[in-house]
């Protein structure tokens, strides 16, 4: 009886240490975020976001302590990471954070600050990392408005426009890359355009962009 009282108090101390982290950590990434106004995009259609839904990602803080299975999106019109908490949208404070993971469609995408130089505390992702290069997509969203006249009166219409830019990140520059075979093959050279033709690569794809960058690393990069 005695044994049988013990491991129930273990595992309700257990329980309640989790309970505890767990509360802790949602108070650290809500105490240093800004709350935002859920209906702020009513009057835009379509969506700034990355993702269709909020996903569950694992964050990594300047201190190296994971918090996993927080749901987020990221916001291309904005530029930043947005948590969900019940019906609270809440912009994360990027700068208190240097890594985020999330896993969409099977594939686990990487997010770190501190590579772009003209915006050191922002989010990109990493689509490879090689021994000197790395390849950056960047996800944007701009907002078109156009003028529709009806009978008497004038109606503006406001649209979000999804741009994904991509470039090559080398010693702390970057290097922007049209994704297509004649813009990878412009930053690339002759060399990587010959062997993609030759191995029947598409360098107008992310996936041929990166063996296209492979090859390029291993045979002209010292």
């Amino acid at each position: 009886m005695k044994t049988l009282l013990l491991n129930s108090f273990s595992i309700l101390l257990l329980f309640g240490t989790l309970c505890l982290n767990a509360q802790e950590d949602d108070k650290f990434l809500l105490d240093n975020a800004m709350e935002l106004e859920e209906g702020r995009y009513e009057d835009i259609k379509g969506s700034p976001y990355l993702f269709s839904e909020f996903i569950k990602a694992n964050i990594i803080d300047l201190e190296n302590k994971e918090y996993k299975g927080i749901p987020l999106n990221f916001n291309g019109h904005t530029g930043n990471f947005e948590i969900k908490r019940g019906d609270k949208y809440i912009n994360l404070d990027e700068k208190l954070y240097r890594q985020i993971t999330i896993e969409s469609e099977g594939k686990e995408m990487e997010f770190f600050r501190g590579i772009d130089p003209s915006a050191p505390n922002r989010f990109v992702q990493v689509l490879y990392t090689g021994k000197r290069l790395k390849i950056i997509r960047n996800f944007k969203v701009n907002i078109q408005e156009r003028k529709i006249e009806a009978p008497n009166k004038t109606m503006f219409i406001k649209r979000f426009i999804p741009i994904e830019l991509y470039y090559i990140a080398d010693t702390g520059q970057l290097q922007f890359v049209k994704l297509s075979k004649k813009g990878v093959a412009k930053v690339l050279g002759k060399g990587v355009e010959q062997y993609a033709k030759k191995m029947k690569i598409d360098l107008g794809t992310e996936e041929g962009l990166i063996a296209g960058l492979k090859y390029y690393e291993k045979t002209m990069v010292e």
